[in-house]
């Protein structure tokens, strides 16, 4: 079995680590031994008990990743520096339901209570906080990232590199461009077409 390197020791990896020790309770996967965390920028030896490595240590012939970065513009540059070898772990809390026929891209974080509904597909490298819920057919872009709560109905289209803040939802059929964030509590009735920060209910950009 591949060790499990967990990229970054911010807040999020905090949520992370729980997510890894839940996942693998039942199971002779030895987390001690097998999972270790990832920084740069820390000069610490060790975070939440195990050990802290570069990313120029990585053994990548015995390794997948998973970044437990929040901001999904960090998450785009740290997938640009790895190289292209680099295998990429998927965590999916067993709290949560995912639709056999959902389609999920590698490095993709679901977490507690969360619903992915009837031919979802969820691109590459995006992460489903707390009780987030995908309707049925709606599409994920690279990097996305819902806070908990986040409702998006079903045939729904939404880009790469998009944010949606905590108790934010859409009507059905809603398409969100690149590069947008929606505001918590913010309700999209609209597609939203230009790059920039929505917020209300309607939704409006306001940056």
């Amino acid at each position: 079995m591949l060790k499990l390197g967990i990229y970054g020791t911010g807040g999020f990896s905090l949520e992370v680590f729980d997510l890894i020790k839940d996942i693998y309770s039942t199971t002779n996967f030895n987390i001690n031994e097998n999972v270790f965390f990832i920084d740069d920028f820390n000069d610490n030896k060790n975070h939440l008990g195990l050990n802290i490595i570069k990313s120029s240590e990585i053994n990548f012939d015995e390794s997948e990743i998973i970044l437990a970065v929040g901001n999904s513009i960090v998450r785009k540059k740290i997938v640009n520096s790895l190289p292209s070898k680099t295998r990429y772990g998927t965590l999916v809390h067993p709290s949560s339901f995912v639709s056999p026929s959902a389609k999920i891209g590698k490095d993709v974080i679901i977490s507690h209570q969360c619903v992915v509904s009837s031919n979802v597909q969820i691109s590459s490298h995006s992460h489903l906080n707390y009780q987030t819920c995908i309707g049925h057919e709606t599409k994920l872009g690279k990097y996305f990232t819902s806070a908990p709560g986040v409702r998006l109905s079903g045939n729904c289209i939404i880009g790469e590199n998009v944010y949606f803040g905590t108790n934010s939802c859409t009507v059905q059929g809603i398409n969100v461009n690149d590069n947008i964030k929606v505001g918590i509590g913010s309700v999209v009735v609209n597609n939203l077409k230009k790059s920039g920060t929505y917020m209300f209910n309607p939704s409006k950009k306001v940056f």
